[in-house]
């Protein structure tokens, strides 16, 4: 099977599975967002030692809009990043009624900090240990974010399994200390970078560095 191929059945799959939960959105069934994954997976340089940061969940204000995890829409439209993957000229698209200026903590800090850390780098994948959208209601009923039960951890579990094989030379980075755990249960053992919600900006930007010097010292061997 070749890698477009490959990619798109990856991508059907998720379009066309029910959540484990009442409370959790398949946002893959949106061809916007579908087609943005498959952008975002086919661009990856899965020859060379780079990046794959591994998450926890979409949020609401960011990946459950774009389809890309740690994306917004402000970060997919304006975002200049030296790899040239999104701003005004980027052949991403939003779904339908969605602002361009949407914002997310999550994704601002994350697309702050990655670049000049990983500039001189192959651009990094982005994934998430439960792909879907895990929401609960507010007062009002409003939906927020939740984080994932380990039902539907899970259940994204074959997903995150096909992600590391497709990419075998990939380095897996776990951002957040729920994504470590995951991964190290699937017996992959990946360095840990804090959440960019938790808002230790410091923190966050030397554990990049690490694991950004990792990969040149691993490029250099």
């Amino acid at each position: 099977m070749s890698r477009d191929a490959e990619i798109r059945e990856f991508v059907d799959s998720l379009a066309e599975v029910d959540p484990p939960s009442d409370q959790s959105v398949n946002i893959y069934r949106n061809t916007v967002r579908c087609a943005n994954l498959i952008r975002w997976l086919s661009g990856f340089d899965d020859t060379s030692q780079s990046m794959i940061f591994v998450g926890e969940a979409p949020g609401r204000d960011g990946g459950a809009i774009t389809g890309i995890p740690f994306v917004s829409p402000m970060v997919l439209t304006s975002v200049n990043d030296p790899w040239g993957e999104f701003g005004y000229e980027t052949q991403y698209e939003l779904p339908v009624g969605q602002d361009a200026n949407h914002r997310e903590r999550t994704a601002t800090r994350f697309w702050k900090h990655v670049p000049p850390r990983f500039s001189e780098l192959h651009r990094p994948l982005t994934w998430n240990i439960y792909p879907f959208w895990p929401f609960a209601y507010a007062k009002g009923g409003k939906r927020i974010n939740r984080a994932p039960t380990k039902d539907e951890i899970g259940f994204g579990a074959w997903w995150l399994v096909r992600v590391v094989e497709m990419y075998p030379n990939a380095q897996v980075v776990a951002v957040g200390v729920k994504a470590q755990d995951t991964l190290e249960s699937i017996g992959i053992d990946a360095p840990l970078v804090p959440h960019p919600s938790r808002g230790n900006d410091e923190k966050l930007i030397k554990s990049l560095e690490r694991v950004a010097g990792d990969l040149r010292h691993l490029e250099r061997r």
